[in-house]
């Protein structure tokens, strides 16, 4: 799973290669505060909730899930929250939402909806399954 510019649909920004059940695990996350993902390996976490309302993954195990934004983690306690420009953001998070007036690809790696002119129409995410 991954996510990129639609421009450059063979080059992913951010993606994590995991096998199939650990990427459909859901657990009940909070929102509006910090909370653990589920880790892979030993430097990547995923997360998806019981709703089916979120899900991405991060080099941290900390995410915090703001319902019109997703993982807002690294920007969370700045005033602008994701927001925020770029620079000021993890390249490694990947954040969706899957239902609601806000669904879709909310983040990927240092853009978002918020931060990225067109985002919603630029870039989108991906799913690959291994056919072996």
């Amino acid at each position: 799973m991954g996510c990129g510019n639609i421009k450059t649909a063979d080059i992913l920004d951010v993606a994590i290669v995991t096998p199939a059940n650990i990427l459909i695990q859901r657990k009940n996350y909070n929102t509006g505060r910090v909370d653990k993902a589920i880790a892979i390996g030993n430097s990547s976490f995923i997360y998806r909730d019981s709703s089916y309302t979120y899900i991405g993954f991060g080099d941290t195990p900390e995410i915090y899930l703001e319902y019109f934004q997703g993982d807002i983690f690294d920007s969370y306690n700045l005033p602008d929250q994701s927001a925020t420009t770029s620079e000021f953001l993890s390249p490694l998070r990947m954040s969706a939402k899957g239902s609601g007036s806000t669904s879709g690809l909310q983040r990927c790696g240092r853009h978002s909806l918020r931060n990225t002119e067109d985002f919603a129409k630029n870039y989108q995410i991906y799913f690959y399954k291994n056919h072996n």
